[in-house]
């Protein structure tokens, strides 16, 4: 939905199928913003966010948002 939403206002939109993938993509091309899941297969997008934190590259320092499905007030 959310990247429908932003396909339809423009933006270049790419995904990531989970966190390890998305920390590769991350290696290999900078980005402006990152929209991250939370809970993700292979590599949640906490564990992704601190991968992402130790690159060498300016996607060091790139927003990140944290998206998730989750209700629950604890989280």
């Amino acid at each position: 939905v959310l990247e429908g939403f932003l396909k339809k206002l423009g933006f270049n939109v790419f995904t990531a199928e989970n966190g390890k993938e998305a920390v590769a993509m991350l290696e290999k091309r900078l980005f402006n913003l990152i929209l991250m899941d939370c809970q993700m297969p292979v590599m949640d997008g906490f564990e992704a966010t601190r991968q992402t934190r130790q690159l060498t590259n300016a996607n060091a320092t790139i927003p990140i948002i944290a998206v998730t499905a989750n209700a629950n007030p604890g989280d």
